[in-house]
């Protein structure tokens, strides 16, 4: 049986000159998670099919310029609303806050430059529970136009146990991200709550 363990490989350069990172996290029964800085993005989860071979059960690209240029959200973080807002526009406190219109006339997945689009500041690490790659990342206030700064740190562990989201804001507001958890050998649980929809995909209530 192999060791756990997690490695970082270059996996190319942003428009803006800034290096990206790959983390491939291998636990001890050799199925392994490849992760990128770049959005958060899941390139690639390798487990084993029912004769034992594994394979990689992740829709994704090859290489980091598809995943900049392109739209489909593959396996990436998404934020800070995942979802869209009708004609990119909400009341809070008695204020109305415009953000990016994305969709049409509608604001989608946080923007023009939502969570999938950042580079997020990176750790590796193996932990008790196996090989862990934490991810942080500060939501300047004003950011797509959503008030306040908002710092959000998520941990991918490969036992796996947990992708929790946790997050710190200097202002009141809404937090709706999907809560992902996995747990067991190759068992996966899902929680998301399924909204009926109106014209332009738009949530039709809360």
């Amino acid at each position: 049986m192999a060791q756990a363990q997690i490695t970082r490989d270059p996996f190319g350069n942003l428009p803006t000159g800034e290096a990206v990172d790959l983390y491939t996290l291998i636990n001890p029964s050799g199925a392994s998670a490849q992760i990128t800085n770049y959005g958060g993005i899941v390139i690639a989860l390798y487990v084993p099919d029912s004769a034992g071979v594994l394979g990689n059960i992740v829709l994704g690209h090859n290489d980091l310029d598809a995943y900049v240029a392109g739209k489909a959200y593959f396996g990436a973080l998404v934020g800070r609303y995942a979802n869209r807002i009708a004609h990119g526009r909400f009341s809070l406190q008695g204020a109305e806050y415009r953000l990016a219109a994305n969709d049409g006339p509608h604001h989608l997945h946080g923007g023009r430059r939502g969570f999938d689009k950042a580079l997020w500041r990176a750790a590796g690490a193996l932990g008790p529970d196996g090989p862990t790659l934490e991810l942080r990342y500060v939501s300047d206030d004003g950011e797509e136009g959503y008030p306040g700064a908002l710092e959000v740190v998520v941990t991918y562990t490969y036992r796996i146990d947990a992708a929790p989201w946790t997050g710190n804001a200097d202002v009141q507001k809404a937090f709706p991200m999907v809560d992902r958890v996995v747990r067991g050998a190759g068992t996966m649980q899902l929680k998301q709550n399924f909204k009926r929809t109106g014209n332009g995909w738009v949530p039709a209530e809360v």
